[in-house]
């Protein structure tokens, strides 16, 4: 479950009105905290849109932002793709065992999920 309420309630203004939701993976809360931190600071006009997981990377839809919050969220987006989602240990990409999906996950939750990894 990730830390909408969390989020929330650290930054009112920021989470005030997100229309699409707030539907980041669990293991990705810390990174999702880390990086709004980071926006309050460098563009305190900014609000949250939507927060999800898409092609194993997070998605960090906003409003309201300068050029330097977008250099920002692109920064924590691509990072996103080296932990785990599942338990925001490092991780790396695996495929679901059809090739349908993948998903950025440490070697134990790759294992508990039966996923192989990608090449």
């Amino acid at each position: 479950m990730n830390n909408k309420e969390e989020l929330k309630e650290r930054f009112p203004k920021m989470y005030a009105d997100v229309v699409a939701g707030v539907y980041h993976p669990a293991g990705w809360n810390e990174l999702v905290a880390e990086l709004s931190a980071v926006l309050n600071t460098v563009c305190p006009k900014i609000r949250v849109i939507q927060t999800k997981e898409k092609f194993a990377t997070l998605r960090f839809y906003v409003s309201n932002a300068s050029a330097l919050a977008m250099n920002v969220i692109e920064m924590y987006e691509f990072k996103s793709g080296f932990v785990c989602e599942d338990c925001g240990k490092p991780g790396r990409l695996y495929e679901t065992t059809f090739g349908h999906r993948i998903h950025t996950l440490c070697c134990k939750c790759a294992r508990q999920r039966g996923l192989k990894r990608v090449r």
